[in-house]
């Protein structure tokens, strides 16, 4: 059959027709033939590299190997164009929808960038209608069996080795919830709630082919749980990969019972019956074969191994990157990046990363001192870690893109069993569960990324050795008192030895399970996680490359290096400071991981990689030839050339505009010098601002601050950004067109807390890029660290709270200028993680205030914030110990009064709480108002072992004071002998009297207790005796029982002893009483009403107030 395709390329008017004899012709040959046609007519002798074609209808992305008969129809035009990445980056996507941000899923034309889309919770799922139609269908054939009591696997039938035991039909619901609680076995770790999400969203996928037999209820309430973001808790370990990820996927499907625990922004952790009912939810009851078919498939291997590509490939880039900063910082020379000599073996990935390293090092186009610098130096080649770099790095991307296609094609596969076919009515059992596709794929890609971390490696060897880089010694001045990088090389080659021990491939091992049944499995899972681990250390490995490369290049100044290598230097240093002697190195090995795992790196090479690749577009002998050399001869070309490219791929959804355009409105700013005196004339700039709090990093009270980590969201309209609709169109709602700006560049607020300290530190939020639409709408997200006086009061500390205000202006635009709104009327809490403190309460006001200095006002945004901190840390580290040692002094007190242990023990706990106190010095906030609640019962428990201490030392000192006396015949002048005396004396004499009292005791009631009057009449004497000795009056109560003959001064003693004891006891709980009141009296609600919107506990986000720019 013949097929008659017209074909439009580079968006330009003109379409070219071609003919296609057979429609066994693949996209490519059409693609090749009509831009052969096109370089004719046109004489462009751009030679592409890959090309990118879609349906013109649809806008369907098609792939290069399809063949015509197959995707196009006769006379159904197409459009093609040249892939604007060198590295054929594919992100563009059919099935996410920017806009709205939703993934539309159809079990087809998933990617791994769609995928680790909505592993971060920002994108919500949609099936097409014809989806649903399969989905309707397929289950339709599953229960036409079950009416007609037809015996299929799967459907009422037992699983694994009781395949041959039939279910009857009033069991088979009962079926799907034993099936799924049995196989909930999995260990380890659970997965992260991105991880976990990901293996959610493509069970989704799996289910939309329709070849599962899933109910459209079912399905409908799965994917509202997805897209309200109740995530189960699913287990790292417990799957062989083979019967699908079985204890994974139960684990999953258990959740949407309500069986297990479940994740949401509104809730939490938590049981997952209480999660889904709190989001609204009904509990998911299976219908017959959906407990099956939720739980067999390769999802968990595929989802995290979506992950390692994508993580893989921002690696791969990175690696070129960092390997070209190294290479010049070795003084490397650039003759082994020679296009001939990667031409003449034409790998895809070697010559991708060739021309890569030719845009970063020395060229015409970037020239490099460095380079200059060693130019005739006489070094014929260099080491075999700059020398071959494209040849290993490029395997290592080839192998990249071929795991990614596996586990592309893995993705959007029915990997679940039996399968249903709607199209013959069958139900076919089979192995498509087998999980052996992703996981020699996944333990290739372990062994593909590790070889990068390797070189990376030897790369660093010769940077750190001073015979091989001619660079001081471990890259630091004074060596010997600064180590320098010796250690980080060390913590490198240790990463690098932990990666070969898990690149050993996990898919050649193989254990039988189920009876022997399943007889073979894939070990994919542990394939997936450790690909991740040797992506985790290769990301560090970079990292510390990428700090000694920064360094070298610091050491060799005042040369410098090409642009885009002096872009990334710049970069680092916006972070890390060079390192001019030893300090804490771990944190800027953490800090450069980030970094590396942003992919900011790449972000800020590939613009300069493209303009060299435009720049460089013709071999001659084998060396480019830039244009400037041919521009007189192709200026015709040239000047259509710059009209193609200001107009092509405008409909494309990530399309941002050409960075001729960002450049030119650039130099208008600057050539405004930057100031904004002009527009005001015209309109008031007003600036919404949007505030979100990550964290509370720190409130000292010393110094009465507050520090937080928040994220700023502005939106302003710049009247001076006027958009040239005759180079591109300003397109509205889906496809908005944009430019990308850095903060340099154009004009932005200075919005800051005026009622902060006002240290200049280092702004990173100019690493952050601003987006401007073609509507005027200008928009600025990025993370600050904001710290701002507070009146702290510790008085309730450990139970206290703290009220707080922020005050955000500008320090230059009056009111007049520049008016602050907010942006969402709420302080929203990203991911906020309540450690020691709590925001419980947040209001915002905005307000203009008057600035007595300027005599004028300002428009402020008044930011209220109240605090609570956890006091369990404190009750457990402090109060609850400090309470157990000191009520040993307790103890004591149950010693006889004749133990010397009294003292002993009491003395031990003294010291105990000595040292203790000095222990907890530090958690106990240091401020001059007044002592805190924790200090001062620590000082009273502390007094009152004092005090028992002393009272036992006197009470043992009384009880042997007679024997005492005796024995080294103390002066009987003292006081008291004295007392001792008369004391005897009175007891003789009191002992006639009571005789008399004794033989009235018949007379008493039998009730009467005489022990108990003597101990009464005993406390009443005490007292006056004490009273008139004193005030030294003789009376003394002979008849009172104290005088018997049978007592003595050692029970005064015992007697003592007794009292105290019942004064610690009651005083003991009485200082923790007094402890924990102040925590209730610190519980005052605030009457205002409360804006602070938690993000985690709700998961829709807050419609903005701001509305655009007035047109």
């Amino acid at each position: 059959m013949v097929f008659r395709i017209p074909v439009t390329i580079h968006s330009i008017p003109e379409k070219f027709l071609i003919v296609c004899e057979t429609g066994h012709e693949t996209i490519q040959w059409l693609c090749e033939k009509a831009y052969k046609i096109y370089t004719e007519k046109y004489h462009d002798k751009t030679v592409p590299y890959y090309f990118v074609a879609r349906r013109s209808y649809d806008r369907c992305l098609l792939s290069l190997d399809d063949h015509i008969e197959h995707v196009l129809k006769d006379n159904e035009s197409i459009e093609i164009d040249i892939a604007k990445q060198f590295d054929d980056d594919d992100s563009l996507s059919t099935a996410t929808d920017e806009e709205r941000h939703v993934v539309l899923l159809d079990g087809y034309h998933l990617k791994c960038s769609d995928l680790v889309r909505l592993g971060t919770g920002d994108y919500q799922i949609e099936l097409p209608d014809e989806t649903w139609n399969l989905i309707h269908k397929a289950r339709e054939i599953v229960d036409h069996i079950i009416t007609n009591k037809k015996v299929v696997y799967g459907v009422n039938t037992g699983f694994g080795s009781f395949a041959s035991t039939i279910i009857s039909d009033e069991k088979l619901a009962d079926l799907q919830t034993r099936l799924i609680v049995s196989h909930c076995a999995g260990v380890g770790e659970p997965l992260t709630i991105e991880r976990a999400r990901m293996m959610f969203a493509l069970r989704i996928n799996i289910l939309a082919k329709g070849y599962s037999g899933i109910s459209e209820d079912t399905l409908h309430k799965i994917i509202t749980a997805f897209n309200k973001s109740c995530i189960p808790e699913i287990p790292s370990q417990g799957t062989v990969g083979a019967s699908g990820d079985l204890a994974p996927l139960a684990h999953l499907a258990a959740g949407l019972m309500g069986v297990g625990r479940m994740w949401s922004p509104k809730t939490g952790w938590g049981n997952a019956n209480d999660v889904l009912a709190q989001n609204g939810l009904d509990l998911i009851e299976y219908k017959p074969k959906e407990g099956l078919t939720m739980i067999n498939g390769t999802q968990f291997i595929t989802a995290l191994g979506a992950e390692a590509v994508e993580r893989a490939i921002l690696i791969a880039r990175q690696a070129d990157i960092i390997a070209a900063l190294s290479t010049e910082a070795l003084r490397g020379t650039v003759r082994h990046l020679h296009p001939n000599l990667h031409a003449s073996r034409p790998h895809v990935g070697q010559n991708l990363v060739a021309e890569r390293l030719r845009a970063l090092l020395s060229s015409p186009l970037y020239p490099s001192a460095i380079s200059e610098s060693h130019a005739n130096c006489g070094r014929v080649q260099d080491a075999y870690s700059i020398r071959c770099v494209p040849q290993i790095h490029g395997i290592s991307w080839d192998t990249i893109k071929f795991v990614k296609k596996i586990i592309t094609t893995e993705m959007n596969s029915a990997t679940d069993n039996p399968l249903v076919f709607t199209e013959t009515d069958e139900v076919v059992s089979g192995g498509n569960f087998h999980g052996e596709y992703p996981a020699k794929a996944l333990d290739y890609l372990a062994i593909g990324v590790h070889e990068i971390g390797s070189l990376s490696a030897c790369r660093m060897e010769r940077l750190v050795n001073h015979g091989m880089s001619g660079l001081p010694a471990f890259l630091t001045l004074e060596g010997g008192l600064n180590s320098g990088f010796m250690i980080a090389h060390c913590t490198a080659a240790a990463l690098v030895s932990e990666d070969k021990v898990l690149c050993h491939p996990s898919s050649v091992d193989s254990i039988s399970t189920s009876a022997g049944q399943e007889d073979h499995v894939s070990m994919g899972g542990w394939s997936a996680r450790k690909a991740l681990k040797v992506i985790d250390n290769v990301e560090i490995i970079l990292a510390i490359e990428l700090l000694m490369a920064c360094q070298a290049i610091d050491l060799l100044y005042p040369l410098t290096s090409t642009p885009p290598l002096q872009a990334i230097h710049t970069l680092v240093r916006q972070s890390i400071a060079t390192w001019d002697k030893d300090r804490f190195m771990s944190h800027d090995i953490e800090t450069a991981t980030r970094i590396v795992k942003s992919g900011v790196i790449w972000k800020t090479a590939q613009p300069y990689i493209q303009n060299y690749h435009n720049y460089y577009y013709v071999e001659h002998h084998g060396e480019p030839l830039p244009k400037a050399e041919i521009l007189m001869k192709l200026i015709y070309v040239f000047i259509l050339q710059l009209e193609i490219i200001m107009i092509m791929m405008i409909y494309a959804k990530n399309y941002s505009a050409s960075e001729l355009n960002r450049l030119r409105i650039t130099k208008r700013y600057r050539n405004h010098l930057l100031i904004r005196s002009s527009m005001k004339n015209i309109t008031q700039t007003i600036v919404s601002i949007g505030l979100g709090i990550i964290e509370i990093e720190g409130i000292n009270p010393h110094q009465q601050v507050i520090t937080l980590n928040v994220n700023f969201e502005l939106k302003w309209c710049d009247d001076r950004l006027l958009w040239n609709t005759s180079e591109q169109l300003c397109l509205s709602k889906r496809n908005r067109s944009a430019i990308f700006f850095t903060a340099n560049e154009i004009w932005t607020p200075d919005i800051v807390a005026i009622n902060g300290p006002g240290k200049t530190e280092k702004e990173v939020k100019y690493q952050y890029p601003i987006l401007a639409l073609c509507s005027g709408i200008v928009r600025w997200s990025y993370q600050d660290k904001l710290v701002s006086y507070c009146e702290i009061n510790v008085q309730n500390f450990p139970f206290d709270k703290q009220y707080c205000t922020i005050l955000l202006q500008s320090t230059i635009y009056d009111s007049n200028e520049l008016k602050l709104r907010s942006l969402y009327k709420v302080v929203q809490l990203y991911n906020f993680i309540n450690t020691e403190w709590k925001i419980i309460h947040a209001t915002i006001e905005e307000l203009d205030l008057y600035n007595p200095y300027y005599e004028r006002y300002f428009s402020t945004i008044k930011i209220n914030i109240e605090l609570v901190r956890l006091s369990r840390f404190y009750v457990g580290k402090i109060i609850f110990p400090f309470s157990i040692i000191s009520s040993l002094g307790l103890f004591s007190f149950c010693l006889p009064t004749d133990s010397n242990e009294k003292i002993t023990l009491t003395v031990s706990v003294l010291l105990s709480l000595t040292i203790y106190l000095q222990l907890i010095s530090d958690y106990v906030p240091k401020n001059e108002r007044g002592l805190c609640t924790l200090t001062l019962y620590s000082n009273i428990i502390f007094s009152l072992v004092f005090l028992s201490c002393l009272f036992n030392i006197l009470t043992i000192f009384i009880y042997y004071y007679e024997e005492y006396f005796l024995r080294n015949k103390i002066s009987k002048k003292t006081f008291l002998f004295t007392i001792h005396q008369s004391l005897i004396e009175l007891n003789k004499k009191r002992q006639i009297l009571f005789k008399k009292c004794r033989n009235n005791q018949k007379y008493l009631s039998k009730h009467i207790d005489i022990n108990a009057l003597e101990i009464l009449h005993d406390i009443k004497y005490i007292r006056e005796l004490l009273k008139n000795l004193l005030i030294r009056e003789n009376f003394v109560d002979y008849r009172h029982n104290l005088f018997y003959p049978q007592r003595s001064i050692k029970q005064l003693a015992v007697f003592v002893d007794r009292i105290l004891f019942f004064i610690y006891l009651i005083s003991m709980p009485l200082t923790l009483i007094i402890l924990f009141k102040a925590n209730s009296q610190s519980n005052i609600l605030p009457t205002t009403k409360n804006q602070l919107l938690d993000l985690r506990k709700i998961s829709i986000d807050p419609a903005p107030v701001y509305r655009g720019c007035p047109t």
